[in-house]
């Protein structure tokens, strides 16, 4: 926290982290300060401004229902601090969303013809993983993390624990759930049976 003139004044705030406890899926967190006039610095014409980070969990919700993040501030009336009459600020809320990605494996003349174990790395090409190549939960297939290296194309096919190839499975389709808005790159490294590999990479928006 600061104040506009640049001053930090993180020190004067406690901050209590409440994670979900009616199952509602919301994690809330409160930042107080008793007397802000502690701070010689600040005066009746200071601005304090709040910059906080969050992230997404795997619980996160797909698409365009979004996921709420919502602040507002509550402050004392009285002058002296005892903390009697108080204003809260309308609620600002922002929704954050994510993306599900599920590509599905045909063959180039029958499209009808869906074809299992092919598989596939996903590389993004721009934001905040340019150059990094997606890692899921071979499970849930939810984003779990970004790896600075191409993975190799495996032997055994894992059914559980972090991986960084995508397989498609006998309806020909692979999934990811978790993706950042942006450009990526879906390369496949090793082709069903009997097939040649693609040639290029496959452009996402």
């Amino acid at each position: 926290l600061d104040t506009a003139g640049g001053t930090d004044i993180t020190s004067l705030f406690t901050n209590s982290l409440t994670a979900d406890t009616d199952g509602s899926g919301e994690t809330e967190f409160t930042l107080t300060c008793d007397n802000l006039k502690t701070n010689a610095n600040i005066t009746k014409d200071s601005k304090i401004i709040v910059t906080y980070t969050v992230t997404l969990t795997a619980d996160a919700e797909i698409g365009e229902t979004g996921n709420s993040n919502e602040g507002w501030l509550q402050y004392s009336n009285n002058p002296n601090g005892d903390g009697s009459g108080t204003t809260t600020t309308p609620h600002d809320n922002n929704l954050v969303f994510t993306y599900e990605l599920q590509p599905t494996k045909v063959d180039g003349d029958s499209t009808a013809t869906k074809l299992p174990d092919a598989q596939f790395v996903l590389k993004a090409t721009s934001g905040d993983h340019n150059g990094k190549y997606v890692q899921i939960d071979a499970e849930t297939k939810k984003v779990t993390g970004w790896l600075d290296s191409k993975p190799a194309a495996l032997d055994t096919v894992p059914t559980s624990g972090n991986t960084g190839v995508l397989v498609s499975g006998s309806d020909g389709q692979f999934e990811v759930y978790g993706l950042d808005s942006g450009n990526y790159a879906l390369e496949e490294i090793k082709a069903p049976e009997g097939y040649n590999l693609l040639t290029d990479a496959v452009p996402i928006v």
